[in-house]
Parts: C-alpha cells; sequence; structure tokens
C-alpha cells in the first residue's frame, strides 16, 4: 500500500467523514472537536518545491475551508502569515498545510486530547491523513517552524507519531544560537513504538527518503530576527543541499 489518497479533494473528503463520526469522549475534547475543521480551499500537490507544515488552525472564523496559500500570503490576515511572506522567494513554489485540522488556538491542547484512548485514535487517524497528503505532495523541502510539531514529525526520540527517522546534514544553516537545524528523511523509524502509519497500514512505506526538512523556532509573535528564516536560507539551502 503507497498511498491511500491520490489528490486533495479525497483528503477533503476523508477529513469530513473523520469529523462527522461518533466519539465517546470527555466533555473538554469533545467541545474542541465540535467547532469542525478548517482546510485551505485547494492545496497544489504538483511540482512543489516548499512545504510548509504548521501545527493547527487557531480558533477563528466558522467556515470549514479558508484561502489558498497564495491568497493568504497576498492578502495577509495575521502575524503568522506575515512571518511567512518573510521568506517566499519567487524562484521557488510553496506551499503549506498543517497537521491537525483541528480549530484550537492553545496547540498544548491538542497533547492534552491525545490523553484520552479514543481522542488518541481520532488525532492518529487525522495525522495519518496529512502524513498521506505530505507524501502525495512529495516536497524537495520542508520547512517545520514550530518546536511543539517536532514530536509529531518523529524528531525527538521519546515520540513516535509519524515516525519518521532522519539524518544529519552538515550545513551553515545549522545554529543553535538561531534555533535552526536541516536535515534529511531516511525512512520511517524501527523502534518501539511503531509509527501511526505502520500501525494503520502495516505495509505503508515513505517516499521521502533524502527530503530535506528545516526544523525551526515558531516564527511570529516575538521571534528575534537572528531566529528568523530568510529568502537567504532558503537559496542556500536549494543550492548547496538540494538535488538538481
Amino acid at each position: 500500500m503507497k498511498n491511500i489518497i491520490s489528490n486533495y479533494n479525497e483528503y477533503k473528503a476523508k477529513i469530513a467523514a473523520l469529523f462527522n463520526g461518533e466519539y465517546d469522549l470527555p466533555t473538554s475534547v469533545h467541545n474542541i472537536i465540535e467547532r469542525g475543521y478548517r482546510i485551505p480551499q485547494n492545496v497544489q500537490i504538483d511540482n512543489i518545491d516548499v512545504l510548509i507544515v504548521g501545527m493547527n488552525p487557531s480558533e477563528k472564523g466558522e467556515q470549514k475551508e479558508y484561502p489558498t496559500f497564495d491568497e493568504l500570503t497576498t492578502n495577509i490576515k495575521g502575524p503568522y502569515w506575515y512571518a511567512i511572506k518573510r521568506y517566499l522567494c519567487k524562484e521557488y513554489k510553496f506551499e503549506h498545510i498543517d497537521l491537525f485540522a483541528l480549530c484550537e488556538t492553545h496547540q498544548s491542547m491538542i497533547t492534552k486530547i491525545g490523553d484520552n484512548p479514543n481522542a488518541l485514535e481520532f488525532l492518529a487517524k487525522q495525522l495519518f491523513l496529512t502524513q498521506q497528503l505530505i507524501e502525495l505532495i512529495k516536497p524537495k523541502l520542508i520547512i517545520v517552524a514550530n518546536k511543539s510539531a517536532f514530536a509529531y514529525w518523529g524528531k525527538l526520540p521519546e515520540y513516535s507519531w509519524m515516525g519518521y527517522s532522519f539524518e544529519s546534514v552538515k550545513s551553515d544553516i545549522n545554529s543553535v544560537e538561531r534555533s535552526m537545524e536541516i536535515m534529511k528523511i531516511s525512512g520511517l523509524s524501527k523502534n518501539h513504538p511503531l509509527p501511526i502509519s505502520k500501525l494503520l497500514h502495516p505495509d505503508f512505506e515513505t517516499n521521502l527518503i533524502g527530503t530535506k526538512i528545516l526544523f525551526a523556532r515558531y516564527q511570529a509573535n516575538g521571534c528575534r530576527e537572528e531566529k528568523q528564516i530568510t529568502k537567504n536560507d532558503i537559496k542556500y539551502i536549494f543550492e548547496h543541499h538540494i538535488d538538481k
């Protein structure tokens, strides 16, 4: 089994079905899920150079679908999208998705949802759909500028979730002072616990081996200038680390 979705419309349909399901959950968790979901109106999946992966949409608005990436970075509303626009380069094609479609401003609540076994299954199924979408897009570079999201990728050894394994990349981008590190995906973790992809679909394999991923701190809300991702960072990565 290589991929359970083949286009973005299938992703949207499966997200809708997941949120329309019945769950035996604590009231605090149920109230968050009751808000519904928010995803982009459309996500381009062809020839994407850079995929920015956020955590989840904040608790704003009532529409299930929000504007496309191009619209959001042209008519900026809020510091999150302004921070992204700082490093957009016209030479490359960018796209954006979130790991979770849950509407919640306080990201710590996402972790607390997983404390309930039934809710944990709900999160796992949702995250696997996102993982399938990422695999479908197959970008040249992934940007994860949110330390809370590191665990869901498998970067932190004590967690599994999507369960990618990584290899270090020697690079001038890597900097403790700048809170940046570029790595490459080497496969899926074989450690216990297994990634959710393997638990939900044992024959799943990744096609992202060799894909570069930039881990960084959250770029909005007081991110100091020296820790901000810049256009020059993106250009450097493509010039030195992306296979031509």
